[in-house]
């Protein structure tokens, strides 16, 4: 099990569904093999409830737990590659929160319901 070390960088965002929930997303540069070859962001998500009062820091705690975690309860994977295999590997150095935020701003495009699938926070 990894550390959070300076060669493990997590990235947060914290945005709002299109109904108004409040969610926070954990991020991480991942392999999907062995080769150690950066190819996915592995992504965590908290989301808050009506009733709660929106925390950044219980969020981010939930959200990197999440994905941190071997269940799949509140996580989801996203390819840096797919659908452009003229990418070449590691295009993103140096743009690392670009990338990121590329990655997770259409997730305020959901509605609390998608999100919830997406993640399987059911």
């Amino acid at each position: 099990m990894k550390t959070n070390t300076e060669d493990e960088k997590i990235y947060f965002y914290h945005g709002y569904t299109t109904d108004g929930y409040r969610f926070t997303i954990a991020g991480r540069f991942d392999s999907a093999a062995d080769d150690n070859l950066v190819d996915i962001i592995t992504l965590g998500a908290s989301l808050c409830s009506r009733m709660d009062q929106f925390c950044k820091k219980t969020g981010r705690v939930k959200a990197q737990g999440r994905m941190k975690s071997s269940g799949v309860h509140g996580k989801d994977y996203h390819s840096l590659y797919a659908g452009n295999t003229f990418q070449p590997k590691n295009y993103f150095v140096g743009q690392e929160t670009k990338v990121f935020l590329e990655t997770v701003m259409p997730i305020e495009g959901l509605t609390r319901e998608e999100l919830m699938k997406r993640f399987r926070l059911n």
